[in-house]
């Protein structure tokens, strides 16, 4: 285990945003392809 929670708490925290944008740009990007709109 860790022995600073801070640290822990930090790294998980700062996971949980990149995790959390990333699977917003996946379901707009969704979205927009069952509606017909391509971005690349």
């Amino acid at each position: 285990m860790e022995k600073n929670p801070a640290k822990t708490f930090q790294i998980m925290h700062r996971a949980h945003w990149f995790l959390l944008i990333i699977s917003l740009i996946t379901l707009i990007a969704a979205v927009a392809g069952s509606h017909g709109w391509f971005f690349f």
